[in-house]
């Protein structure tokens, strides 16, 4: 009887500790999950607490990127009849005679003359050295580049004429330059090419190829 009543204890006594080592254990995993749940919630919190912080930051520097886009194609200021006159050590260089220039701002400031314009250059007698015209232009300021597009005629004091669709003038450099077709008409004869390099004067020039020559029988006056 006492065997008997020793082996049944053991038994029961096996199973009460499982019992609890498995109630220990389903706890424990219950209390992880809590706070696993815990941490997501935070993150959560944080992420909806941030993000239209984020958004409006994002929304704030698109609005200020445009507002400067827009700032760069709006003109500082517009100018009907316009005339510029350029000096240097009290004589006249050139003056710049355009129906609109349209100043715009920026990082690259810049003239523009949509619809066309004409400069006048002047030796130091005050006499008209050379002309140029053309329907477009575009003066960039920090450059001090500007470049006329389209019917452009240049013509020097000898007479000769320059007919290009696209030249550039260095005012730095006093040069004008095309990588386009040119056709230059003098007394005698008709220059044809591709590309020009000349003084702004017009007076030095040369065709970087030349296509041909077409002499005058009847030389225009």
């Amino acid at each position: 009887m006492a065997s008997l009543l020793t082996t049944d204890g053991s038994s029961n006594g096996n199973s009460n500790s499982a019992a609890m080592r498995m109630k220990m254990k389903n706890a424990e995993i219950a209390g992880k999950s809590h706070a696993l749940a815990a941490i997501f919630k935070s993150i959560l919190f944080l992420f909806y607490s941030i993000f239209p912080f984020f958004m409006y930051s994002c929304e704030n520097n698109i609005d200020k990127v445009n507002l400067i886009t827009a700032s760069d194609k709006t003109p500082l200021q517009s100018e009907e009849n316009a005339e510029y006159a350029y000096t240097d050590s009290a004589k006249t260089r050139f003056i710049l005679k355009a129906p609109v220039i349209n100043t715009f701002g920026g990082k690259n400031p810049y003239q523009e003359c949509p619809k066309g314009m004409s400069v006048d250059f002047y030796d130091d007698s005050g006499r008209i050295s050379s002309h140029i015209n053309s329907d477009y232009a575009i003066r960039y300021e920090n450059t001090k580049i500007m470049e006329a597009d389209g019917n452009v005629v240049v013509i020097n004091k000898k007479g000769e004429k320059l007919n290009t669709e696209q030249l550039f003038w260095d005012q730095s450099k006093h040069t004008i330059y095309t990588p386009k077709y040119v056709q230059i008409r003098t007394s005698t004869e008709i220059l044809l090419g591709d590309g020009l390099q000349s003084n702004e004067d017009f007076t030095h020039y040369t065709i970087t190829n030349i296509r041909g020559t077409v002499q005058l029988d009847n030389p225009a006056q």
